[in-house]
């Protein structure tokens, strides 16, 4: 696969991953989140790939002191109803007061998502790993760049209601 096609695949399985993820945000915060760069519609050959294949990764960092109106526990019982596996809560007893929920829904294109609940500032984050699809990532980006060479200035914020951007022209 090659070419157009090769690119509508790609879109769908980046699609397909951003929707799960903005469910699990929307559990925390529906409003604008920070993309802080990874804005997650760039594909790589990250190692938990094989030859010939490509992931997507993104985060989100919900705004400081806006504090999520579940706690972790709640979460990951709602990942659970979700459908999704894996799931686990890690807290670090006189480290930290940060707790981390992780968990995977490769059904639904998520590898890994990992949702930490900050205390100092208050705040919430959200990064994910899609899972691995054929293709190749360097001639996805070429495509992604289309005509004019270069990719689109992807959003610094977006809410989870939003229509993720994915290559030049939409």
């Amino acid at each position: 696969m090659n070419g157009p096609e090769l690119l509508l695949q790609a879109k769908a399985h980046n699609l397909r991953f951003k929707a799960a993820v903005a469910v699990v945000q929307t559990h925390l915060y529906s409003g604008a989140w920070s993309s802080g760069g990874d804005y997650g519609a760039v594909p790589g050959d990250w190692l938990d790939c094989g030859e010939g294949e490509y992931q997507f990764a993104l985060s989100r960092m919900g705004p400081i002191g806006v504090v999520p109106p579940i706690e972790p526990a709640v979460l990951a019982d709602r990942l659970r109803i979700d459908g999704w596996r894996e799931i686990s809560i890690r807290e670090f007893p006189g480290i930290s007061d940060d707790v981390v929920v992780t968990a995977q829904k490769p059904s639904a294109a998520v590898i890994r998502l990992i949702v930490t609940f900050y205390e100092h500032p208050q705040g919430v984050s959200v990064a994910a790993d899609s899972t691995c699809a054929p293709g190749d990532a360097w001639e996805i980006l070429q495509l992604m760049e289309g005509a004019s060479g270069e990719l689109p200035a992807y959003p610094q914020t977006e809410a989870p209601g939003d229509v993720p951007l994915f290559e030049s022209g939409g």
